[in-house]
């Protein structure tokens, strides 16, 4: 991996029109896709990048954090805490200021994670519909654990939480985070799910460019290939 090549790419990304909005999602997608592909070391040029436009206003920095805290914490579920380790710690070494510190806590009101698992379990079924069946029966007979795990746990108290990350942006990062792990057939699933969560084809196009990229400048391998596009989109998925 070169450093400056990431950097170059960052800054590329960064300087497009209107991506030094606070709520522009390319500073969620690209930190979920490094994190994924265990390259920490571009987290925190990402997040020094975001915040640059905004050195005189403390609110945006805290918003820009609170996002990318939002997108590793929900990215935890895809590529697990030793990672997410890796680029937690490699993004707090370079937030010095307390005016950048983003102290809230988005899940502050829970006491029971299986209270949200009829929450979950709307949106598990919005993102994966016609396959459910086939997903959820093996586990109901042979693993009811991981049913809890991913509907209950996963879905129910961390992806369908959509007050800091719609959606639509919690679909693209997903995506962002299965792509470098090499997962197509996960990857696909997501981009049926971003469709039906109100997303397009350009959100799909901009969360693989994304994590393409990431892909490419961390040296990662992808076996199984990419998912196309035109594919899911012939697909019936409504």
């Amino acid at each position: 991996m070169d450093p400056s090549k990431v950097a170059d790419y960052i800054e590329k990304v960064a300087s497009q029109p209107g991506n030094d909005d606070p709520l522009a999602l390319w500073p969620s997608i690209l930190i979920c896709a490094f994190t994924a592909a265990n390259n920490p070391s571009a987290v925190p040029l990402i997040y020094l990048r975001a915040v640059k436009p905004h050195s005189t206003n403390g609110e945006a920095r805290r918003l820009i954090l609170r996002r990318l805290k939002e997108a590793l914490l929900k990215g935890t579920l895809l590529f697990g805490i030793p990672r997410v380790l890796n680029s937690f710690y490699a993004l707090a070494r370079v937030i010095g200021d307390e005016e950048s510190v983003d102290k809230e806590i988005v899940r502050s009101d829970l006491k029971n994670p299986l209270d949200l698992t009829e929450r979950g379990m709307k949106y598990f079924e919005n993102i994966y519909r016609n396959d459910m069946p086939a997903m959820l029966e093996p586990a109901d007979r042979l693993f009811p654990d991981l049913r809890v795990l991913a509907v209950h746990i996963a879905y129910g108290t961390y992806i369908s939480e959509t007050k800091v990350l719609s959606p639509i942006e919690t679909s693209m990062i997903t995506i962002a985070s299965l792509l470098p792990m090499d997962v197509p057939t996960q990857v696909k699933w997501h981009m049926r799910g971003l469709l039906r969560n109100s997303g397009s084809e350009a959100d799909i196009r901009q969360a693989l460019e994304l994590s393409l990229a990431a892909v490419k400048l961390s040296g990662v391998n992808l076996l199984g290939g990419v998912p196309e596009i035109a594919e899911v989109l012939a697909e019936r998925l409504f």
